[in-house]
């Protein structure tokens, strides 16, 4: 597809110079007198890059190149100056105003084809920072949605698996509901009396550790009210996320086992730092 190139000039045989080299180049040159015309064909013509001269009657090119660039939003559109002076005030004004380059009167051919090349491999890397801004945005999207996804689970596992007991007092770092870090603590009372704690430590955050948590406590809630000891909830842990769980994620943990009849507790610790016990 060729193309768009709008040559912005008040005289006329600059314009018929610039459309015969962009011709050339194989643009398809559009033309227009003033800056005010140049606004006007660049909303109804949507060209690729914009040769524009500074000294216009109506509306110069300092003012229309401003309101092109607030036009053009997210899409990049170079503006080269056409300007006879070289002082230093004129040429930061160009790029003050939204010029990308500039081209000094006279024309030369190779010179303007050099600048236009230039301007093409820019454009072809601020569409591909763009196309990486979009995927970006998406890839934060869908990791919201996971994070939602792992909050819902996660309330669902601390709500089955936790007692009120006015005995039993916790606090963890870091556990914000929207981004679960992997920790978990798990309440369940025994039949007989007593009950059990799990403390869990899972490989990575939010969704997979999520994940990774619900046969953890399906297991380990399950098992507790039916009366199970402490080694064969254990073992059935471990063989569920053997099972479940891929290469390489994992879960450490800690079980306590507190026997009020008994007045005991017994520790079972698997990767965790020690546990202690203070009377």
């Amino acid at each position: 597809m060729q193309m768009k190139a709008l040559i912005v000039d008040d005289d006329p045989v600059n314009r018929k110079l610039l459309k015969a080299i962009l011709k050339k180049e194989g643009y398809i040159p559009l033309e227009v007198e003033n800056g005010a015309e140049a606004i006007t064909a660049f909303e109804s013509e949507r060209p690729d890059i914009i040769l524009m001269d500074i000294m216009m009657p109506i509306m110069n090119g300092y003012d229309a190149a401003r309101k092109i660039k607030k036009a053009s939003g997210d899409r990049f559109v170079p503006i080269i100056f056409l300007t006879a002076v070289t002082d230093e005030e004129a040429l930061s004004r160009c790029v003050e105003s939204g010029g990308d380059d500039f081209l000094t009167k006279p024309y030369h051919r190779v010179i303007l084809k050099a600048k236009i090349s230039a301007m093409e491999r820019i454009r072809s890397i601020y569409t591909t920072l763009n196309q990486q801004k979009d995927e970006l945005q998406v890839y934060r999207a869908n990791i919201q949605h996971e994070l939602e996804f792992a909050e819902h689970i996660f309330q669902n596992i601390t709500t089955k698996g936790a007692l009120d007991l006015p005995y039993l007092k916790f606090w963890t770092s870091s556990m914000s509901m929207s981004l679960f870090n992997g920790d978990l603590l798990l309440t369940a009372r025994k039949p007989a009396g007593g009950i059990h704690l799990l403390l869990c430590d899972f490989t990575g955050h939010g969704l997979p550790a999520a994940v990774g948590a619900l046969p953890v406590s399906d297991v380990f809630v399950a098992m507790t009210e039916r009366g199970f000891a402490m080694p064969d909830i254990i073992m059935e842990m471990n063989r569920k996320l053997k099972r479940e769980l891929p290469t390489g994620f994992f879960c450490a943990a800690a079980f306590v086992d507190v026997d009020v009849t008994q007045g005991t507790i017994a520790v079972w610790n698997g990767g965790l730092p020690p546990i202690i016990l203070l009377d």
